[in-house]
């Protein structure tokens, strides 16, 4: 039962840290698949990196982003956010149990301090590497004393709210929060109309605050 509350609590962390990357982007709609490799987890988890979610789906319209996370042990995380209202829902379809976390603006904007706020400093090579049909250059972006990685493309606008001034969209870049560290590789990226149902709420979810949810499945530790 603890390691399933613990399973819980990291799987919104990884939702909110990969949605972290991204942001509005009005010069693209279109739909973004990444797989997501795991270099580091915490020792609560070792040995379970296989229950972890192994790819992640982006639907962007405009100010709207909603992310899928496929769960292998089944249901989905999804995230929505809308960015000019500054406030996002979260999606969990886990073990029989539908329900919507709501994340305020004054939650996100709290866990953006925690990423800093200082523009990075980013120092382009010319290695290069093919990535889901788009040639992308590599990057290494220094911001809050952490570096990161990153392959990018000039062919699509710069979505990630991490990497201001980035030259283009990264569509390999490595994350880490609360000790999960990852790899997410693009393996599809498709520009197409993207219906506005992708980021309504269904009815038969139950609605709890992300303060709420975090209570709860530290329940029990």
């Amino acid at each position: 039962m603890k390691l399933m509350k613990n399973m819980k609590l990291i799987v919104v962390l990884i939702g909110l840290m990969i949605s972290a990357n991204f942001v509005n982007a009005q010069d693209f709609e279109g739909e973004i698949e990444f797989a997501v490799e795991y270099t580091k987890v915490p020792a609560m988890l070792e040995g379970y990196e296989s229950m972890l979610p192994e790819k992640t789906h982006y639907y962007v319209k405009g100010s709207q982003l909603r992310t899928e996370v496929p769960m292998p042990m089944g249901g989905d995380q999804i995230v929505i956010f809308d960015v000019k209202k500054n406030e996002g829902v979260m999606l969990m379809n886990m073990m029989g149990t539908k329900n919507a976390i709501t994340m305020s603006s004054e939650y996100l904007e709290a866990e953006a301090k925690k990423l800093g706020s200082a523009d990075p400093n980013i120092t382009y090579y010319k290695d290069y590497k093919n990535i889901a049909g788009y040639r992308c250059q590599k990057a290494v972006i220094e911001q809050s004393g952490t570096n990161s990685v990153v392959y990018f493309t000039d062919k699509i606008p710069n979505l990630g709210q991490n990497y201001k001034g980035l030259r283009g969209m990264p569509l390999q870049y490595s994350t880490s929060q609360n000790g999960v560290e990852s790899i997410l590789t693009a393996t599809k990226v498709e520009q197409k109309p993207i219906s506005n149902s992708k980021f309504e709420i269904p009815e038969e979810y139950d609605v709890l605050t992300i303060e709420e949810f975090m209570e709860q499945a530290g329940e029990g530790n």
